[in-house]
């Protein structure tokens, strides 16, 4: 449930990197422009991020999205699902 997914966020605290299956909910990450239409994201993910700042967000849930990535604050939020105008995987060098 999102009530259920809100306290699991809350209760996460601060991490440098996360990964999650929703985007934010910003416009042009929970648009899919296929289907035009918003396919949803979260809004308590969208607190987290603001709150926690960390350095990347991974998500995907939006298969042909307005904007695959952007910057919020300090935090890149990056679609890894996303087949609009590529089909690619997402690499995410930690370096060593």
């Amino acid at each position: 449930s999102l009530d259920e997914y809100a306290r699991r966020l809350a209760e996460l605290g601060p991490v440098d990197h996360l990964f999650v299956h929703p985007p934010p909910m910003i416009e042009e990450l929970a648009y899919d422009v296929k289907a035009k239409r918003n396919e949803g994201g979260s809004e308590a993910l969208l607190d987290y991020i603001k709150e926690y700042q960390p350095l990347t967000v991974h998500f995907g849930h939006i298969h042909q999205p307005q904007a695959t990535q952007m910057t919020l604050g300090r935090t890149h939020l990056i679609n890894v699902g996303c087949f609009r105008d590529r089909q690619s995987i997402a690499v995410l060098d930690l370096g060593e």
